[in-house]
């Protein structure tokens, strides 16, 4: 693993809900700097336990600052191309591809964000960004700026995104006008091999409000079906 990494280029897209709840639970467990037990999982699945630095979740999706130890000075700093994910306070945050939709096309990069779903091929991610009305405007240009911009001890006014996975490919932001009309197909290319569980989206008994279940239900059927071979 590399140290002192380069920050790579990282920066947020709009997703599911509007929310401050996520800063308030962030903020309230931990004093910024301090060091919280934790470890980062390599490119190629080794574990490196150690200490990594709480910082505000803005700079924790972009690169995360690990010490081998308390007393240690020496620092070792990875963004989302050198690890696959970090884990702290007993959540994972995970190295993603993801895209932004800017006015000159997408424009592609890889972030942290935290892992909601249980594991399994299907993964829901949820990433955060601080409020920015401007954005909306950008192109992939000035998209670059946007780390700059944000103030990163803002403690309020997160937006709460979310994306979906399957077998590690790119994430796809499921609060999209897209996504939405076309569910059933595109839930097909995710649980289309889990017969019942497709079954109950083609049927709407499971609509897009039930994304979670579906992907809970899914990883279940996987994994069982794994252990049972």
């Amino acid at each position: 693993m590399k140290k002192n990494i380069t920050s790579l280029i990282v920066f947020i897209i709009p997703i599911l809900i509007s929310t401050n709840s996520f800063s308030q639970d962030w903020f309230s467990i931990n004093s910024y700097g301090e060091k919280i037990n934790g470890f980062v999982v390599g490119i190629a699945g080794d574990t490196l336990p150690g200490y990594i630095q709480y910082d505000y979740p803005i700079v924790m999706q972009k690169k995360v600052t690990m010490f081998l130890s308390l007393s240690s000075t020496e620092v070792s700093t990875y963004g989302p191309g050198d690890i696959r994910s970090y884990h702290i306070n007993g959540k994972n945050w995970i190295s993603s591809e993801v895209t932004m939709d800017t006015y000159n096309g997408l424009f592609k990069f890889s972030r942290f964000g935290l892992m909601i779903s249980q594991n399994g091929p299907i993964l829901l991610i949820r990433f955060y960004d601080e409020m920015d009305k401007h954005k909306k405007n950008i192109n992939s240009e000035e998209a670059d700026l946007i780390m700059d911009k944000i103030p990163l001890d803002q403690t309020i006014g997160s937006l709460e995104y979310l994306y979906i996975s399957k077998d590690n490919a790119s994430a796809e932001k499921v609060d999209t006008k897209t996504f939405k009309k076309d569910f059933i197909n595109k839930m097909k290319s995710y649980v289309g091999d889990n017969g019942i569980l497709f079954e109950k989206i083609n049927n709407k008994e499971y609509s897009i409000q039930n994304i979670h279940q579906i992907v809970e239900d899914y990883n279940s059927w996987y994994n069982n079906k794994i252990r049972n071979k």
